[in-house]
């Protein structure tokens, strides 16, 4: 929840408001008041008041609503983009640069507060908002981590299968070794001949 103040002597708080507008969550109350207009000088400090009350009486919670009271200076509308004003003092509810509802001449102050009051349950807040970015990013964040250790498991795996490969033909190989080893073994021994021993008697 914010309350701002455009004129046309304040750039920046022109450049503000249109930052303001810019947010498609922000939703936008505004009082366009004309600095020569009677009625209007006898609204404003109505608005005024009825704005910081109604700030001041806010819960922490609360005043965290994407809900923006400005107060506008009719100069400054071309700047703005807001068009196609009736009369002044004019109350207009803006989201997305589109008129929602409005409200022709200056209403007194329990009328405000019921107005502005039917306004906030439409608004964000902006923890929900956080959270919600923190939760796609925590989700992101583990999508990520499967994938990599899914490849991990799979280069493991792979690596594993080319071990076993290798051992395998290393014991084959060590096999055949083995058996011409004792084949040539076989071959280099030679057979020794037992004669039967005759004893002679002259």
């Amino acid at each position: 929840m914010e309350n701002i103040n455009v004129r046309s002597n304040n750039m920046s708080s022109v450049a503000n408001m249109k930052k303001l507008m810019q947010d498609p969550n922000n939703i936008i109350l505004a009082a366009i008041l004309h600095d020569e207009c009677g009625a209007c000088v006898q609204f404003k400090p109505v608005w005024n008041s009825t704005i910081n009350q109604y700030m001041s009486s806010r819960t922490p919670t609360q005043k965290k609503k994407k809900l923006i009271l400005a107060t506008i200076q009719s100069t400054t509308t071309d700047d703005l983009d807001i068009h196609n004003i009736r009369g002044y003092p004019t109350i207009r509810l803006i989201k997305n640069k589109q008129t929602m509802d409005e409200k022709l001449g200056g209403l007194p102050e329990h009328a405000l507060i019921e107005h502005i009051n039917k306004i906030q349950p439409l608004c964000k807040t902006e923890k929900m908002e956080k959270s919600k970015s923190k939760t796609i990013r925590k989700k992101k964040s583990r999508s990520k981590s499967k994938s990599k250790s899914k490849k991990n498991r799979k280069s493991k795996s792979k690596t594993k299968k080319g071990k076993l490969m290798k051992g395998g033909r290393k014991s084959k190989r060590n096999c055949k070794t083995r058996k011409m080893k004792k084949k040539s073994k076989g071959k280099g021994r030679k057979k020794s001949l037992s004669l039967p021993f005759f004893n002679f008697k002259f």
